[in-house]
């Protein structure tokens, strides 16, 4: 009777045990799937710029070569649109910085809510934004981005400034990221310089100026 006594009192020693251990593992269970969890936001916000909510320049690194070589594989077109707030310094100065943010939100909620699905929508820096566009060539790209400009001064309520553009694509202008942004970038450079709201689309393999960065017109 003794024995078997022990033998019971063992046997749900080792249940509580068990059950002890299993309840550990799940609640390791739960907080490794808390920590990822964590990872995957944080990840994320380091990807998105605060204030307007759109991507910033560090997702082009991780979407643009995939989307190039996609690209070059079936023989289509990828274009890269740089867009440019006019005159963003002198909105901050006589209408504040708040108002200047508001301008940024507004604009960057325009592209995005204009684009299509498979466009990603950036923030590049400052003023100014980048729209990826798979699929797409220079002239596809600026009927599109002429509609976005002409509904963007449409819009209802706030200051709407208006908007420098520079477009490149791939295979044109270039095979890779860098390519393109020099192409995108000297394109924007020549609409600021030509007089600011106009979209101009890259020359062919064309270098931007040595002196570029000291003759670029103020933003």
């Amino acid at each position: 009777m003794a024995a078997a006594t022990l033998s019971a009192l063992a046997s749900l020693q080792r249940n509580r045990s068990m059950r002890a251990l299993e309840d550990v593992r799940d609640e390791l269970s739960e907080r490794v799937a808390e920590v990822e969890a964590l990872r995957d936001e944080l990840q994320a916000l380091a990807l998105r710029d605060p204030l307007t909510g759109v991507q910033n320049r560090r997702i082009l690194d991780q979407v643009a070569p995939p989307m190039m070589e996609q690209a070059e594989r079936y023989e289509t077109a990828t274009a890269l649109v740089l867009i440019a707030v006019d005159h963003f310094k002198t909105v901050n100065d006589e209408h504040g910085h708040l108002t200047g943010d508001t301008v940024l939100v507004d604009l960057a909620g325009h592209l995005r809510g204009g684009v299509r699905g498979a466009d990603v929508v950036v923030r590049y820096g400052g003023e100014e934004f980048a729209v990826l566009m798979p699929g797409v060539g220079t002239t596809g790209a600026r009927a599109r981005v002429e509609a976005l400009r002409a509904a963007w001064r449409r819009l209802p309520g706030g200051l709407r400034p208006t908007l420098s553009v520079g477009i490149a694509a791939a295979p044109d202008h270039g095979v890779g990221l860098d390519d393109l942004m020099r192409a995108a970038d000297e394109a924007l450079y020549r609409a600021k310089r030509a007089g600011r709201d106009r979209v101009e689309v890259a020359s062919d393999r064309v270098e931007m100026p040595q002196n570029a960065v000291e003759a670029t017109p103020e933003a």
